[in-house]
């Protein structure tokens, strides 16, 4: 199954949120698993599929997942409500 992969950065810290069809989404920080989803449809592309909070430096933020798919799969990476990866929804 293809996989889509979304590699975005915030102040040094890396995250990456992998999607396949059969697997769901996967949220990483740094290399570790911090938020997962199975579900195989979004419909809603205004409410976030996925949420973690983590700590980046001495500050915990909010890191949500969003996603629009249907045909094809939409995905964008937020922290405290700003984008900093994927597509545009």
């Amino acid at each position: 199954m293809p996989k889509k992969t979304v590699v975005g950065e915030f102040e040094g810290n890396k995250f990456v949120l992998e999607n396949t069809w059969l697997s769901g989404a996967k949220l990483f920080h740094g290399g570790e698993l911090v938020a997962s989803n199975s579900e195989q449809f979004a419909l809603d592309k205004n409410k976030a599929i996925m949420s973690a909070k983590v700590m980046i430096g001495e500050v915990e933020r909010l890191v949500e997942v969003f996603a629009y798919a249907i045909f094809t799969v939409k995905l964008q990476i937020r922290i405290d409500g700003k984008k900093i990866a994927g597509d545009k929804l």
